[in-house]
């Protein structure tokens, strides 16, 4: 009778589906469920193991040879490696974690803002109606006035800029598909998005190690990181998307020309609803 019961198949807890292994077909939940203190340990142990192995299979394929990394995902090996949005995720997270222990804020208004000023000269003023002076004149007076508070407004910007940060992805995607415009029929946008957030990702954990230092060690890794980011666009693109050198070289140009402009009208979108919004 016991030993009838004991062969008898469990239903999932999770989902009900009659289990017929370790693990639950259906939902893929496991079938023994832990309620001990040492099997939690055990978990957490596991779980830990299991993240650093794809750390140390994706950290170094991410630095030295991106394409490669961003192939293969798109290829389906992905469970040997950290997926692309928790790569870029992770980036960001540091990105505005680190300015709160270092204090070298990612924007800073500065109390030199409450001396800005607008300087007209005649042959200028010529060129605006007076309605169009007079909201510069009230726009630079509001501005002068909020960046007297600017340890403030610098901690609000920031705050709004991780928040809007996400938009940055779709956004890198639209810029991989126009630089790679011949090839676009053969990649998706998924496949866009995978060499985009994989690419930010790198991108902001190097700009996350520049906020860590200060000084000449700091000046020193900017000057890395300016050289670091363009090589590394380049072989990005160049190993995920087959190109030649020369062809990776013009698509990184055009990729690293539109992300400038779209990184400057995030920035000042930013900044204006931070300090207006």
């Amino acid at each position: 009778m016991t030993a009838a019961t004991a062969a008898e198949p469990k239903p999932c807890a999770n989902c009900g589906a009659t289990l017929a292994g370790a693990w639950c077909h259906a939902c893929g939940q496991q079938g023994h469920l832990h309620h001990k203190v040492s099997d939690l340990a055990k978990e957490i142990v596991e779980g830990v193991a299991h993240l650093d192995g794809r750390v140390f299979r994706t950290a170094p394929l991410l630095a030295l040879n991106p394409g490669r990394l961003s192939r293969e995902w798109m290829e389906g090996k992905r469970q040997r490696f950290i997926p692309p949005l928790h790569v870029f995720l992770f980036g960001i997270f540091l990105l505005f974690l680190i300015p709160t222990f270092t204090g070298n804020r990612l924007f800073d208004v500065g109390t030199s803002g409450g001396a800005v000023q607008v300087n007209l000269t005649t042959q200028d003023s010529l060129r605006f109606s007076a309605p169009t002076l007079q909201r510069m004149e009230a726009f630079a007076q509001a501005f002068r006035g909020k960046a007297k508070d600017g340890k403030y407004y610098s901690y609000r910007i920031e705050g709004l800029a991780y928040k809007l940060a996400v938009v940055l992805a779709p956004l890198g995607m639209v810029i991989l598909a126009v630089a790679t415009l011949r090839r676009s029929r053969r990649y998706t946008f998924y496949q866009h998005g995978v060499v985009a957030l994989y690419g930010m990702g790198f991108a902001a954990l190097m700009m996350s190690l520049v906020n860590l230092t200060s000084g000449g060690t700091g000046q020193l890794m900017s000057a890395v990181a300016g050289i670091a980011l363009p090589v590394h666009a380049v072989a990005h693109v160049r190993g995920a998307y087959g190109f030649s050198r020369w062809q990776a070289l013009l698509r990184a140009l055009v990729v690293g020309v539109l992300t400038l402009v779209i990184f400057f009208f995030f920035v000042v979108g930013v900044t204006l609803l931070g300090m207006f919004g």
